[in-house]
């Protein structure tokens, strides 16, 4: 399910990976842009979890600035 990182397939996987690592006490963590999807990572126990990356912040910030004038 390449891309489809809120595919139910690709959700099970990762959650199942958060599972295991935590059976073990290996920390987790991942990037998703996706603020709802982060804040899951984050209750289901994520040690680092991404919100961001530079270079989206910066293209979001250009874009704001340009549309503004």
């Amino acid at each position: 399910y390449p891309g489809q990182f809120d595919h139910p397939e690709v959700v099970k996987t990762i959650e199942q990976a958060f599972e295991r690592c935590k059976a073990i006490g290996m920390p987790i963590g991942l990037m998703d842009l996706n603020v709802e999807a982060a804040k899951r990572w984050i209750a289901l126990g994520s040690s680092f979890t991404a919100v961001a990356v530079d270079q989206v912040l910066l293209s979001q910030s250009i874009h704001a600035l340009r549309a503004e004038f």
